[in-house]
């Protein structure tokens, strides 16, 4: 009988550190603030952050290693560490208590996400795992050399292909995109799709500008709807055209915007649907010739301007 308590108790206690080691396990890796569920998270709570903390946190990103961890913040990557250690587990609340430098941070682990609080004042901030080249990528040079652009790799001939009916994503110079917006702007003819806006959130989006002369009569003539509705735009790579690309995105960590507009080199399908109630619908499939490989491919729908 006193075996068999013994066996228990081992037992129990074998079981106790692998759950405590399971979640420390989940803290390994490279974790970018989230400013958006942030935000949201704080009004519940009726914090308020300003425009400057919610930029702050977009450059934001915690390292973990194993007994050690340090905090990234924009322009390079911090290579100074500080140890931790695990002081208490809650495997039933996914949730860890962290003691570094005489502080504690809590932890705790939330549909795939990381929220941290550090005192009993500051609030939670959430993150999101990002990948190792994920991470380097945020630190990566920002500006393209034309050597660079001149030796990228020739681009997939996507403009006779079928488009794939499903929300538009893609990349953009290297950062995830997922189409939030769409704007199609009859003044200026141009379609802008992509996601933020550069101040509050990340900048990530893609703007093709149309020539006038070559869909309207004569140069000066207001672009209509009608001139969009139902017609499929297409580039080849390889031919000059007289549609203009342009990708803009936020620089990690700053107010700076990036551009770059490519006259040709790249390849298109864009397929506009009817006009109804201020929307068209439509779908694209765009690749342009950086070396970061940026494209976008899906539907969407555009506001009528």
């Amino acid at each position: 009988m006193k075996i068999y308590l013994i066996t228990l108790v081992v037992a129990a206690t074998t079981i106790i550190h692998t759950r405590a080691a399971d979640l420390a396990s989940q803290l390994l890796g490279y974790w970018k603030a989230d400013s958006e569920n942030t935000l949201i998270a704080a009004q519940k709570e009726n914090r308020e952050l300003d425009a400057l903390q919610v930029t702050v946190l977009d450059s934001l990103v915690f390292e973990f290693q194993k007994d050690k961890m340090t905090f990234h913040g924009s322009q390079k990557p911090n290579h100074e560490y500080v140890s931790y250690t695990i002081k208490a587990t809650d495997e039933n609340a996914k949730s860890l208590v962290l003691k570094s430098e005489e502080k504690e941070i809590k932890a705790k682990f939330t549909n795939g996400n990381l929220e941290l609080k550090e005192g009993t004042e500051d609030g939670w901030t959430i993150y999101h795992p990002i990948t190792k080249e994920e991470f380097s990528s945020l630190y990566a040079d920002e500006e393209e050399t034309e050597e660079e652009s001149v030796n990228a790799e020739p681009i997939e001939e996507i403009s006779t292909k079928p488009i794939p009916d499903q929300p538009a994503t893609g990349l953009v110079h290297g950062r995830k995109l997922k189409v939030e917006e769409a704007t199609l702007d009859l003044e200026d003819g141009s379609l802008t799709i992509g996601q933020g806006d550069g101040f509050l959130t990340n900048l990530e989006e893609f703007v093709i500008e149309f020539p006038r002369q070559k869909i309207k009569d004569f140069v000066g003539k207001p672009f209509t709807v009608e001139d969009f509705s139902g017609k499929t735009f297409t580039v080849v790579p390889s031919e000059d055209t007289d549609i203009d690309v342009t990708l803009a995105y936020k620089v990690h960590g700053d107010f700076t915007i990036k551009t770059r507009t490519f006259l040709r080199g790249f390849s298109m399908r864009l397929e506009f649907g009817a006009q109804k109630d201020g929307k068209i619908p439509g779908k694209i499939h765009l690749r342009v010739p950086d070396t970061k490989k940026s494209f976008v491919v899906g539907s969407f729908v555009a506001e009528v301007k």
